[in-house]
């Protein structure tokens, strides 16, 4: 980056190269919520995440019913939550509601 006369644009001394090397660290977290941030974009996987939050052990024949999907459509939403480390299979159907980021699962 080239500070060059910032300035001109500064009224003080900010001292911007210094500034923004404090700052990376703590934009580099953002990496972290970017799938929930994601997920949220869409307003059936904020139905399914709300529903999880309420009853952690829906089926996936539950969440198509309360969502109006097909069980191919919700489970679609599902595998893209467990994807983004949301959610986590427990067994055949049941997902449960995760806010551990982490893509171990």
């Amino acid at each position: 980056m080239n500070y060059l006369g910032h300035h001109h644009f500064c009224h003080t001394d900010c001292q911007t190269p210094q500034r923004l090397n404090e700052l990376v660290h703590s934009v580099e977290q953002i990496k972290r919520v970017t799938p929930l941030f994601n997920a949220l974009a869409d307003k059936t996987r904020v139905k399914i995440i709300y529903a999880l939050l309420l009853k952690p052990d829906l089926c996936v024949y539950e969440i198509a019913q309360l969502t109006d999907l097909t069980i191919s459509a919700a489970s679609h939403h599902l595998r893209l939550l467990k994807s983004m480390g949301l959610a986590k299979k427990e067994s055949l159907f049941v997902i449960t509601f995760t806010t551990n980021t982490s893509r171990s699962s």
